[in-house]
């Protein structure tokens, strides 16, 4: 598409429907914020947290807070959740649990966070389960290391769908850690679920598995497909393990020294420390095995890698015997888009998704929702609901200048 950062903004104004705001209710709103459709999830809830519902003000407090689908507002943050707190909601008690612990919109007060956080775990929020569940493995925040004890909570959050107690489950049954029996397939089958519910540890944790045919067969395809997807979402330790796969030559893939580096070199300094370590010393071994040429591509990939985690590559793919009858069903068509806002919304082109029964964003493997299209322009607008993806940057007009560098996709 020809069309810079400013003019793609003003279509996607122009593509988006115009039908009246409607608060479908709480419910509805909140079941929006769960599954990371922020802005969505305001106009429904709004008005009802403003109303003081209960759930309304725990979940706009959390997204006031975070910036989440819209603008923070920490005042209102913080009151909407000490009410919502006050009321008796759990997710509000483990929120101001963590307000307490880190001294964010409060006074700094471990002693009260550490009470809320244990009061809110006892009453069953998976969150504060699975946080009391690191506290006890780790031996932390004045608590002796206790695994079995760490692992019951875990439990009882995955129990609840809780995507991030499953991946620590998968790390037991992986190291065999809290009296049960270390069996490789039931971590992969906890990291799987993890993963799938959009957790991007557990997604990194299958690809390494995979990787490294820890009770599988190694398979380069697995894991690179559960590794990527969860690169998408800036996850860099699968960055690494990504540069590990290229590097090693890990489940049968042709091993690619300017690509392994280019991952390595994608890796920003405000990564893990342990991560960032990783990286260096990857860099540093492949730069003594590459030419100056294939050193040279490498950094240039490198900042390829980068540039596709604010945008998404759109793969087209058909559904048997549901075509148009003006043109006959494609299969394995290919396109990119780019994601411009915190909703999931992304252009494309028309013609990446014309004649397409079925509309699939890679790597992460989602189906999305093709929310209105325009042939005469070649425009359309694409939608994937809980996907995480940042919304890429658009640069307004007045601090534009003469000579300044910009990218037209």
């Amino acid at each position: 598409m020809k069309f810079n950062s400013i003019q793609i903004a003003v279509l996607l104004l122009c593509l988006l429907p115009t039908a009246p705001v409607l608060h479908a209710g709480v419910a509805e709103g909140v079941e929006a914020h769960k599954r990371g459709r922020f802005a969505d999830a305001r106009k429904e809830l709004t008005t009802p947290a403003e109303t003081g519902d209960e759930q309304a003000m725990a979940a706009m407090g959390e997204m006031l807070m975070r910036g989440q689908g819209g603008a923070r507002d920490e005042l209102k943050a913080r009151d909407y959740v000490t009410r919502a707190q006050a009321a008796g909601n759990l997710r509000a008690t483990y929120l101001l649990a963590n307000m307490f612990l880190a001294g964010n919109l409060v006074t700094k007060d471990e002693a009260k966070g550490m009470q809320l956080m244990r009061e809110a775990a006892e009453k069953g929020e998976s969150s504060a389960q699975t946080t009391f569940g690191v506290w006890l493995y780790n031996g932390s925040n004045g608590y002796a290391k206790d695994e079995v004890t760490a692992l019951a909570w875990f439990k009882a959050a995955a129990e609840q769908s809780n995507a991030a107690a499953m991946a620590s489950l998968g790390t037991f049954y992986e190291r065999g850690a809290g009296g049960v029996a270390q069996d490789y397939l039931v971590a992969l089958d906890w990291y799987k679920k993890s993963g799938e519910a959009g957790n991007t540890t557990g997604m990194t944790a299958a690809g390494r598995v995979y990787a490294l045919g820890r009770g599988v067969t190694a398979d380069c395809n697995e894991a690179l497909r559960w590794l990527r997807r969860a690169a998408v979402a800036n996850h860099f330790e699968a960055f690494q393990w990504i540069g590990s796969v290229y590097e090693v030559g890990r489940g049968g893939v042709a091993r690619n020294g300017v690509l392994a580096y280019a991952w390595y070199a994608a890796i920003p300094a405000n990564a893990q420390p342990a991560i960032l370590k990783s990286a260096v010393e990857g860099k540093e071994r492949l730069a003594k095995a590459l030419s100056a040429t294939e050193l040279a591509e490498a950094e240039k990939q490198s900042k390829t890698v980068v540039a596709a985690n604010i945008t998404s590559v759109i793969s087209a793919a058909i559904s048997s015997g549901q075509a148009r009858a003006s043109a006959a069903p494609r299969r394995g068509v290919y396109g990119s888009g780019v994601v411009v806002s915190d909703a999931g919304d992304i252009i494309t082109n028309e013609h990446v998704v014309n004649n397409c029964t079925r509309v699939r964003i890679q790597p992460l493997g989602k189906d999305v929702t093709v929310i209105t299209r325009d042939a005469r322009n070649d425009l359309a607008l694409l939608r994937v609901e809980g996907a995480g993806l940042p919304a890429a940057k658009l640069r307004q007009a007045r601090s534009m200048r003469l000579g300044d560098s910009i990218v037209v996709i």
